[in-house]
C-alpha cells in the first residue's frame, strides 16, 4: 500500500531533528514502520522505549477467516502486557482503540486499511493506571467492545 516507504512519520521534524508533537500536547508522536510482504504496522508512542513499542499488529495466521471477530484480550487481567486477536473475513479500513472507565480514548493500537486475514495486537499498558478498560475493533460497519483489566 506505500511502495518505496519504509517509514512514515505522522507529525513533523523540528531543525534540531526531533520530532514535533503532532496530538497537541498529549506528548503522542505516532511512527509507523513498514516491513515485509504483510505490511505490519506498529504504532509507536513518543513515551515508550522505541526498541520496544508497546503495541504492535502483526498477521498471526495465513488463510481467510469468514466472519469479523475478536477474541477476548490475554491475559486478562493483565500486567502489563496483554494480547488481542481478530480476525477480518475481507479487506477493510480497521481502528483498534482502547479506551478508559470514563470512555477516554487512552490508544490507538491501529487506524488504516488492512487486508483480510487473521490479526493479533499486542498492548503494553505500563503508562496506565490501573482499573477497567475497554478495547474497540471497527471494521467496515462491524464494531464490537470488549472489556479488560489492567493490575499493577
Amino acid at each position: 500500500m506505500f511502495d518505496g516507504y519504509d517509514t512514515i512519520t505522522i507529525g513533523g521534524v523540528t531543525s534540531n531533528g526531533s520530532l514535533i508533537d503532532n496530538e497537541s500536547r498529549s506528548g503522542v508522536n505516532h511512527t509507523l514502520v513498514l516491513s515485509g510482504a504483510n505490511q505490519s504496522v506498529y504504532n509507536h508512542f513518543g513515551d515508550m522505549d522505541p526498541n520496544n513499542p508497546g503495541t504492535g499488529i502483526k498477521r498471526v495466521i495465513d488463510g481467510l477467516p469468514t466472519t469479523f471477530s475478536i477474541s477476548q484480550n490475554y491475559p486478562n487481567p493483565f500486567n502489563p502486557t496483554t494480547r488481542i486477536d481478530y480476525a477480518l473475513p475481507k479487506n477493510s479500513f480497521v481502528t483498534l482503540n482502547i479506551y478508559n472507565i470514563l470512555g477516554q480514548e487512552v490508544a490507538t493500537l491501529f487506524a488504516g486499511q488492512q487486508r483480510a486475514g487473521y490479526y493479533g495486537a499486542t498492548f503494553d499498558g505500563a503508562r496506565l493506571a490501573s482499573g477497567v478498560y475497554f478495547y474497540r475493533l471497527q471494521a467496515g460497519s462491524f464494531s464490537v467492545t470488549k472489556k479488560m483489566a489492567f493490575t499493577k
